[in-house]
């Protein structure tokens, strides 16, 4: 069985299949750089840039295997503006529309500056990318911290979650009556809640959380060995409740989901009567049903890892502790997160200063 992060790319390999030579090679060029979920994404934005230059008549090809390179070079600044237009015709959020640009000024950019050996040519050799600009997001410091105090977990409300995981869903009149979603909650409690705590108790990313194999945690030391979005490998800790709801799940994980020694990933799924690793969306799915039916549909996993951030910065308040935790490589990045208590600490003034 592979690892997570083989199982990650075996799926890119196969999305990836029926694309442009170019483009494969544009996106193999970035392995061992990007994360498999990251060129995941490329692929999936790549591929609905190939669709949209097929309907729009760029190119008369049946397959987009077929779409020449010679298409990408003669697309004008008009052209690409026009993609970005139908892109926020969809009403996607500005941030998903530059994701997707970003994705596409990198294979841009690829193409114009690798020289092919043969004709000793780029790929390309206009790159009209370059003069296409990303939506402007408002994200002042305000914004984001009146976002992030809207959307995440506070106070009694982080036990309270992973006690609805374990123990409260099941509880529920719609869940209760209906005997396919109930026997699905008792066969995966265990596991979702350790997704759910370990998300909680030690801030990762969920691509993080989803590429741990089994191998890499240390239960005694309560540290496991993570893939960081730097491309970095550390050590992290987790916390004491996230390891009683972990080991909870590490007691059923082979008998539940069929495992053996050869599947390495943490989270397992079944398919097909064999076990598979959890894949990042699943585990978004997931945790975005659990949010709806506790009442905070605006939670997500990325959610989760600000309301840690957000308890780690209220009890320990320590920038450079939180900002090595979350892997961020600008310490202003972390800032966000002591910026949320400047209204705590006006009640506090005011309180011991009572008239």
């Amino acid at each position: 069985m592979r690892t997570q992060r083989e199982y990650s790319q075996g799926i890119l390999d196969k999305k990836i299949e029926d694309f442009p030579y170019y483009i494969i090679r544009f996106l193999e060029s970035h392995k061992g750089v990007l994360q498999p979920t990251t060129l995941l994404s490329y692929s999936s934005d790549i591929r609905e840039f190939l669709y949209w230059i097929q309907r729009e008549g760029y190119s008369n090809t049946t397959d987009i295997k077929d779409i020449k390179v010679s298409v990408l070079n003669d697309l004008f600044l008009d052209d690409v503006e026009d993609f970005r237009s139908y892109l926020m015709g969809k009403k996607l959020a500005n941030t998903t529309v530059n994701r997707k640009l970003s994705a596409l000024k990198s294979l841009f950019d690829y193409l114009n500056k690798t020289m092919i050996k043969k004709t000793r040519k780029p790929y390309i050799d206009r790159n009209v990318m370059t003069q296409v600009s990303l939506i402007a997001v408002e994200n002042s410091d305000d914004t984001r911290i009146e976002y992030v105090q809207n959307n995440i977990l506070v106070d009694e409300e982080i036990k309270n979650f992973r006690k609805f995981v374990a123990e409260d869903y099941g509880e529920k009149d719609e869940i209760k009556n209906n005997i396919r979603m109930l026997n699905r909650w008792k066969s995966n409690r265990e596991r979702d809640t350790a997704i759910v705590s370990m998300l909680l108790g030690t801030g990762l990313r969920i691509a993080e959380l989803a590429d741990i194999d089994i191998d890499n945690i240390d239960t005694q030391s309560r540290k496991i060995m993570v893939s960081r979005k730097s491309g970095s490998k550390r050590s992290v800790s987790y916390s004491k409740a996230a390891s009683k709801d972990l080991i909870n799940y590490l007691e059923i994980r082979n008998s539940r989901y069929k495992a053996t020694k050869d599947d390495k990933a943490l989270f397992l799924g079944i398919y097909k009567g064999n076990a598979q690793p959890l894949t990042k969306r699943a585990m978004q799915k997931l945790i975005e049903k659990y949010a709806v039916y506790f009442g905070k549909p605006q939670i997500s996993a990325h959610k989760l890892r600000h309301t840690f951030a957000t308890n780690h910065m209220k009890k320990v308040n320590s920038i450079p502790i939180l900002q090595k935790i979350l892997d961020h490589a600008s310490p202003s990045t972390t800032m966000l997160y002591n910026n949320l208590f400047d209204t705590d600490i006006q009640e506090s003034i005011d309180h011991a200063d009572e008239e």
